[in-house]
């Protein structure tokens, strides 16, 4: 039961208990008689429990909480009655009985403060072990999901294990979150800030800070450490364990005895890996991107613009230059650009700016897209851009990635053609634009 009483312009909430317990003290600025709280809104919740109150504003052990715009106050047409009601859509402002916005009735509604005193004494959340035991809907949901792991475990096993179907298991990953994107793209999957309600206010992680940049003096200060190191070794000791090194690797023995040996006699990781790579070779992880396909109809319009192309479809590569691990995005764009009728060059993560040069020239690929999610874009890209231009590579680079947007116009200065960012989540746009820049740099060359 809940009942407010009136002392001038303070009204106290009181839920009706053995210890009668103040809820909250509204102060209104108008002079009205009466209060009437109702519990309104999506939830529609049980007026008479103190967790509705928890759950429309979103706390709970709290001593004392200022809240403004979370609820709606507003009056009776004649100004004798004060209306509250709890809404559990936060922030949104719903129109009055009448149709007329909540402004109409002017200040009479207008109030300084509403103070939720010593809610930890009236929440009985804690009370309770587990809230959702025993629920039918719960348990149900539960076992789905234990019966579709052990699917997918029994899946695996049949095909001869992790190891054997690795293949298959990175294009299902890849598959999955091709028709996760395809659905937000066509908004059968709503993502709020992304496909729906994008308007926002500004960041509180915005400003000088935010993004953490580190000086490039750092990189300098690291290898001038890897030199003097090197320098101040006996490097016929390091020859003669990168030697004993390698012929453990060659033969059956152990390597981590003659690991240790180079450790001690000062070889350095990279020294000990580029060995450990010319006897094994280097494990390329698979990607998933073969074979994935998407239904697309914006996709299919841009593979029909791509047939006709004057010189073939566009042949793109795309690529993940240093140790960045965040392949969903490059995995995406490689399969939105096959299902748009491309032909796509994709090896996966940990490439080298060098890397992509090589692959860019011997591929002779129309354009170059750099997926950067490591932050470190600023030394990446003009690396990549150098080496392109070393191999006398032309085609325009496109980036994405993790990029604010104050460095957006410093890539662009450096030759960057287009620049996207987590909020280009439409792959369609995305690919009318790369054939637009392949169709704008042929006519170009044709010129």
């Amino acid at each position: 039961v809940w009942v407010a009483n009136k002392s001038n312009k303070d009204w106290d909430v009181f839920r009706i208990t053995s210890a009668n317990i103040k809820i909250a003290t509204l102060q209104l600025v108008n002079d009205a008689t009466q209060l009437e709280i109702r519990f309104t809104g999506s939830h529609n919740l049980s007026a008479g429990t103190t967790t509705s109150l928890a759950d429309y504003f979103g706390i709970s052990n709290s001593e004392e909480l200022t809240l403004n715009g979370v609820y709606q106050v507003k009056s009776t047409p004649d100004h004798k009655t004060v209306i509250i009601d709890f809404d559990g859509n936060v922030g949104f402002i719903p129109t009055l009985e009448d149709g007329s916005t909540a402004d109409s009735y002017g200040n009479v509604y207008k109030f300084i403060s509403v103070r939720l005193a010593s809610m930890d004494n009236v929440n009985d959340l804690l009370e309770y072990d587990d809230i959702f035991d025993g629920s039918h809907v719960i348990e149900a949901r539960t076992a789905e999901l234990v019966d579709a792991a052990k699917a997918e475990l029994n899946d695996v096993l049949d095909l001869g294990g992790a190891f054997v179907a690795i293949n298959e298991l990175k294009q299902r990953l890849v598959a999955s979150h091709t028709e996760r994107v395809r659905k937000i793209e066509s908004a059968e999957l709503t993502v709020i800030g992304v496909n729906a309600f994008e308007e926002t206010a500004d960041s509180p992680l915005g400003g000088d800070g935010s993004f953490l940049k580190v000086d490039p003096l750092v990189e300098s200060e690291m290898v001038a450490d890897v030199t003097t190191w090197r320098s101040s070794r006996s490097q016929e000791s390091v020859d003669l364990a990168l030697q004993e090194l390698r012929v453990a690797a060659e033969s059956d023995e152990n390597i981590m005895h003659s690991t240790i040996a180079a450790a001690r006699a000062g070889v350095t990781t990279g020294e000990w890996t580029q060995v450990l790579r010319e006897v094994f070779g280097e494990y390329r992880g698979p990607t998933g991107v073969q074979n994935v396909s998407v239904n697309s109809s914006g996709l299919k319009e841009v593979a029909e613009r791509s047939s006709s192309l004057a010189g073939g479809p566009p042949r793109l590569l795309v690529a993940k230059p240093g140790l960045d691990g965040h392949s969903n995005g490059a995995e995406q764009i490689a399969v939105a650009a096959r299902n748009a009728g491309m032909e796509v060059v994709y090896e996966g993560i940990r490439v080298t700016p060098d890397h992509v040069a090589a692959t860019a020239r011997d591929e002779d690929v129309d354009v170059i897209g750099l997926s950067i999610l490591s932050g470190s874009h600023l030394q990446l890209v003009p690396s990549v851009l150098s080496a392109l231009k070393a191999e006398g590579v032309t085609a325009p680079v496109v980036v994405g990635g993790i990029i604010p947007e104050d460095d957006r116009g410093g890539l662009i200065e450096a030759g960057v053609s287009q620049v996207y960012t987590p909020k280009d989540y439409e792959l369609t746009r995305i690919m009318h634009d790369v054939v637009d820049l392949v169709e704008s740099e042929r006519e170009n060359q044709r010129g």
